[in-house]
């Protein structure tokens, strides 16, 4: 596995690194980036190679779901079901740590 460290300007982001992580994801590469609150993987939740390295990356069992972001509720919808309090909390809550 080949490893290569970007470093990125939040107050001024390079396009060419961020063009080549959108490249690296819709390839079903893993990336890692910064949190609020320390780390995560990011990958491609549609592509099969890509999730399966996020598993094989954290040593998880496939029985252990994991998260997927969306951009808003609307999205949601086309992946899981969406109750009407969920709903509720999204247009209350959402952008920002529901």
């Amino acid at each position: 596995m080949k490893a290569k460290i970007e470093n990125l300007d939040a107050e001024r982001p390079d396009v060419a690194v961020l063009q080549h992580a959108a490249d690296l994801l819709k390839k079903g590469s893993v990336i890692v980036c910064p949190t609020d609150t320390g780390y995560a993987f990011a990958a491609n939740a549609l592509s099969v190679r890509a999730i399966g390295g996020v598993f094989n990356l954290k040593g998880r069992s496939f029985s252990n779901p994991i998260h997927v972001a969306v951009r808003d509720i609307g999205e949601a919808e086309k992946y899981a079901f969406v109750t009407e309090p969920a709903r509720f909390l999204a247009g209350r809550y959402l952008p920002g740590a529901l």
